[in-house]
């Protein structure tokens, strides 16, 4: 009985875990590999993230530095207000 409830357990934790993305130039981007977030308390596993290679990092900086100038005169409430993380 104990095997079948991890069995279950198991099961219910891979099809709930969050699977994160990359955001790059504005789009969220799915990474060809991923890795285990583990909780560090239990061992568990707890999300899924993005194992970027360094083709999607430098797509990643290229966006990021062609977007800096027009960022960089913003005061930083505005800038969070774009991002949508402003008031806190």
């Amino acid at each position: 009985m104990a095997d079948l409830r991890q069995t279950a357990r198991s099961v219910a934790q891979a099809t709930l875990l969050p699977d994160y993305q990359c955001l790059v130039n504005g789009q969220l981007v799915a990474a060809d590999h991923t890795f285990a977030v583990l909780n560090p308390a239990t061992g568990e596993q707890i999300a899924s993230a993005p194992n970027a290679d360094a083709a999607l990092v430098q797509t990643a900086v290229d966006a990021a530095a062609s977007a800096f100038p027009a960022w960089a005169p913003r005061l930083l409430p505005s800038a969070l207000r774009c991002c949508g993380v402003w008031p806190p």
